[in-house]
């Protein structure tokens, strides 16, 4: 959703948005309180709709009272996007209109790898009825659309059919990139992410409780895989005396430059990202990062900003993690503020930008030509 709400924040001059959720957080039973679920509630930018379920009648519903230029779905397997695509397959939806799904990482080897044989039995059966037929398919990156392509090439999907706009942050506030004193043999690392199989927090607590040196590490992000949870808190509860793990919960969207600045640096061995949102958000906020190489961040070491390691490689994980912890204050700060200045040119880009104009003005424009509409955009 974070990746959702920067969006609509940057487009909001040129687009209307209307957006279909839950009622709760993925995974809770707390049902919001502070909106009126069933009903449109105006949050920030945008219209949304919470709902406590996804059903046929919910998504059609929200698609006739909106009558949008285009429909725009968040997934490849989510129940919300398949129930959006069976309606549009079973003529319950307008013909003409115009759908874009972000497949958001999903269809990376990584993620794939993940329950294959269930994944494996529904494309075939998705593209048995033509479930994805005729969409326009929206990667966060390069390394993503060709992932994409290498499962959608069955699906009949060519290069032309997938439009590359990269995710768009939050507008970075300066200053971020001024750190506190680093003393050399301690470091504060930090999390940001779901916890599930594919961030990789397991591989995160080996590598840190193999190095020498006073170590903490906070984890933000909400505990969406609750076995895989209880693997980690083992894990914790077997930690060398010189590292401390804290779980600080899921962090609010306006926290998260602020809580990464108090940190030094960020880990994430993730298997794979489409785009990586909050790497480079930990990047602009000062945080020099230590990524897999399983995502389009790669080089940072030749930039001076972080490393990207082979999840093969654990002993170059540890070698990284040490350098960390090893590096005294002037390092530091040099290798802070370059990290600084890389997420901000990212996060604050003007061709991103443009970029996610014309994925969504193309889009309006495949209706205005059936419809016969006028060619400004009038909303998604």
């Amino acid at each position: 959703m974070r990746t959702i709400s920067c969006t609509v924040e940057a487009l909001a001059p040129h687009f209307d948005f209307y957006i279909l959720t839950l009622n709760r957080d993925f995974g809770s039973n707390e049902v919001y309180t502070s909106v009126r679920t069933g009903a449109w509630n105006r949050v920030g930018a945008a219209h949304v709709y919470y709902t406590p379920d996804f059903r046929f009648s919910v998504v059609r519903r929200a698609v006739e009272e909106v009558r949008p230029d285009v429909l725009y779905l968040n997934s490849f397997f989510s129940m919300s996007s398949l129930m959006g695509l069976v309606l549009r397959r079973v003529g319950g939806l307008p013909s003409e209109l115009p759908v874009v799904l972000a497949p958001r990482g999903e269809l990376a080897p990584g993620a794939l790898g993940l329950k294959a044989a269930k994944k494996r039995a529904f494309t075939i059966l998705a593209r048995a009825v033509g479930l994805y037929d005729d969409l326009r398919w929206h990667a966060s990156s390069e390394r993503e659309k060709s992932e994409m392509l290498r499962l959608l090439g069955s699906f009949g999907v060519r290069a032309e059919h997938v439009q590359v706009a990269p995710d768009l942050g939050a507008a970075c506030p300066a200053g971020y990139g001024q750190r506190s004193s680093k003393l050399a043999g301690e470091a504060s690392f930090v999390t940001v992410s779901r916890v599930t199989r594919m961030k990789n927090l397991p591989f995160t607590l080996d590598r840190l409780a193999e190095l020498r040196g006073r170590i903490t590490l906070d984890v933000f992000g909400p505990l969406e895989d609750r076995e895989l949870w209880s693997e980690c808190e083992r894990k914790i509860e077997a930690m060398p005396e010189n590292v401390t793990v804290c779980y600080r919960g899921a962090l609010d969207p306006g926290c998260v430059f602020s809580e990464l600045a108090g940190r030094q640096f960020f880990v994430l061995p993730t298997l794979g990202e489409n785009y990586g949102h909050v790497i480079i958000e930990g990047a602009a906020a000062g945080c020099p990062v230590i990524v897999s190489d399983r995502t389009q961040w790669l080089g940072l070491a030749a930039k001076g900003v972080g490393w990207d390691i082979a999840l093969h490689d654990p002993l170059g994980w540890c070698s990284a993690l040490q350098t960390c912890v090893d590096m005294g204050e002037r390092e530091y700060q040099a290798l802070s503020a370059r990290a600084a200045e890389f997420g901000r040119s990212i996060m604050n880009s003007a061709e991103n930008l443009r970029a996610n104009l014309e994925l969504f003005n193309h889009a309006v424009s495949q209706r205005s030509s059936v419809r016969g509409y006028p060619s400004e955009p009038c909303g998604t």
